[in-house]
């Protein structure tokens, strides 16, 4: 009985060696100074801004997604919508900023407040999937030290995850993941 179980314990994973190699594909990463960007073959998943982009100087932004792109390549995010030009595709930020209770920025409207990515770098893949790991400072220009350097208010982490397409009861998903740590 023993032998019966580890045959089909091979064929079990043989077929999903198989599985993976034939229907899905490597999701790539290409880092520049100003995005990394993320294909699956040659379509395009989404896109990290690394260097701060404005409108008109105004509503600095760094470190959040745009665009992130459906299944059939339509982007399904907006940056600066004319609505609320303060949002940005998918972000993370906490709305009011305190030391010794003082306010010194608002992340989520961007006053007072900047994203500095000061490192993005590809993490080692596994089964067709890629990462991305973000070092990040948040700062202020209400905290600054005698010389008005700015003090950083928090030292962020970031791991974005993208993993190929997958098939689930016949619909094709798109599966990505975000790990934040934050140290203040």
């Amino acid at each position: 009985m023993s032998n019966m179980s580890n045959n089909k314990r091979f064929l079990f994973t043989v077929f999903i060696i198989f599985h993976v190699s034939i229907f899905s594909q490597k999701v790539t990463l290409s880092i520049t100074d100003n995005s990394a960007v993320f294909m699956e073959g040659r379509d395009s998943v989404m896109r990290y801004q690394i260097e701060p982009k404005s409108w008109d100087g105004k509503y600095k932004r760094a470190n959040y997604i745009h665009p992130l792109f459906s299944l059939d390549g339509i982007p399904i995010t907006e940056d600066f919508p004319l609505d609320h030009l303060h949002h940005r595709g998918i972000f993370w930020a906490w709305h009011q900023l305190y030391i010794n209770g003082r306010r010194i920025g608002d992340g989520w409207e961007i006053k007072d407040f900047e994203w500095n990515v000061i490192g993005a770098r590809e993490e080692q893949e596994r089964n067709g999937e890629v990462t991305l790991k973000s070092q990040v400072l948040w700062e202020s220009v209400l905290n600054v030290d005698k010389n008005g350097t700015r003090i950083p208010l928090v030292n962020e982490t970031n791991w974005i995850t993208v993993y190929p397409e997958w098939q689930i009861l016949g619909w094709w998903t798109l599966r990505f993941s975000f790990k934040v740590y934050l140290k203040a």
